[in-house]
């Protein structure tokens, strides 16, 4: 609302902001999300021969690797002497990408030789972003739960595989089972 504050000066018109209505919030459960709202979309995505469970995400403006991933297909990493921020998706969370990689990528019929920045991910051994979806015609479609590459649906995996994966992560340690030799 507002209030006026005078003195000897014209009045003057000044915002009043009550904060006390959000002081004591009322209490309440989070509903808990249907398995299909959780679920992303992932693939499998081959980094220099290797398979890399992949994340697509839209909101990311980088494509990244892990540290992790990165032992385990002896990539060759490059310190940058131009290290950059990177800004999360809440407030005050950030972190710093100091180091990147060059590597061949194929999904689906495109191969690319490519940087990548090096970034401590969970979950995933990369993230696909919008740099790399824009390049090759890679649009998400979360209504009927595809990755459209040039209009052809990408194969994602299933629930059933993506849990299974996770499930094997979980018994045999991240870095042992995240990138998989496909002969």
């Amino acid at each position: 609302f507002m209030a006026r504050v005078g003195s000897k000066e014209p009045m003057v018109e000044q915002r009043v902001y009550r904060a006390a209505a959000n002081k004591h919030p009322k209490k309440g459960i989070r509903p808990a999300p249907e398995a299909e709202d959780r679920r992303c979309l992932a693939a499998m995505v081959k980094i220099n021969g290797l398979e890399a469970y992949a994340l697509f995400d839209s909101g990311s403006t980088t494509v990244s690797i892990t540290p992790e991933f990165m032992d385990v297909a002896r990539i060759l990493r490059i310190e940058l002497i131009n290290p950059v921020t990177l800004h999360l998706g809440c407030v005050g969370s950030r972190s710093k990408i100091n180091f990147g990689a060059n590597v061949d990528v194929e999904f689906e019929g495109i191969k690319c030789h490519m940087y990548v920045d090096v970034v401590n991910i969970d979950r995933y051994d990369m993230v696909v972003g919008t740099p790399f979806m824009r390049r090759h015609g890679v649009s998400l479609d979360f209504g009927n739960g595809r990755v459209m590459i040039q209009g052809r649906p990408a194969k994602l995996l299933n629930i059933h595989e993506e849990s299974d994966l996770l499930v094997k992560r979980r018994a045999h340690g991240r870095a042992s089972n995240g990138a998989r030799r496909n002969h």
